[in-house]
């Protein structure tokens, strides 16, 4: 049994309506079929043939909590990083930060947004991508 399943499935309960995206009934599904695997399957370890050499102990034992999703930044921070003719995209902490970024226009057919805008706006652009398995060789 994976002692961490407890801690995740707790805080997925928690959350679940809250993520983006979760008015997707298939995105809900692929969600619940993830937590199924890792509950399973738990953390990787070294035993493992592809993580015989990175132990994720540091990440099994860290206490990860739900942030929201603007932070406060110091704009003077930023604008010493701009580059003419550039788009511009923030990130805080792995979170994109919308108002810090700056999209100029984009060819046709092409979106650049946070996976969570695009859940909301276009949820069908990705849908087919979202659950795929990756091809190793």
């Amino acid at each position: 049994m994976n002692p961490a399943a407890d801690v995740y499935r707790e805080a997925f309960a928690r959350l679940r309506s809250t993520l983006p995206g979760s008015q997707l009934p298939w995105l809900l599904r692929l969600r619940e079929a993830a937590l199924a695997s890792f509950v399973e399957a738990g953390f990787p370890t070294l035993r493992h043939e592809d993580w015989k050499y990175t132990s994720v102990a540091a990440i099994e034992n860290a206490d990860f909590q739900f942030e929201p999703d603007e932070v406060a930044i110091q704009p003077e921070l930023i604008e010493a990083w701009n580059l003419p003719d550039t788009h511009r995209l923030v990130f805080v902490n792995g979170r994109y930060q919308p108002a810090a970024s700056q999209i100029g226009p984009q060819p046709a057919g092409v979106m650049l947004a946070s996976l969570a805008n695009v859940l909301t706006q276009a949820p069908d652009a990705v849908q087919a991508m979202l659950g795929r398995s990756p091809e190793i060789s």
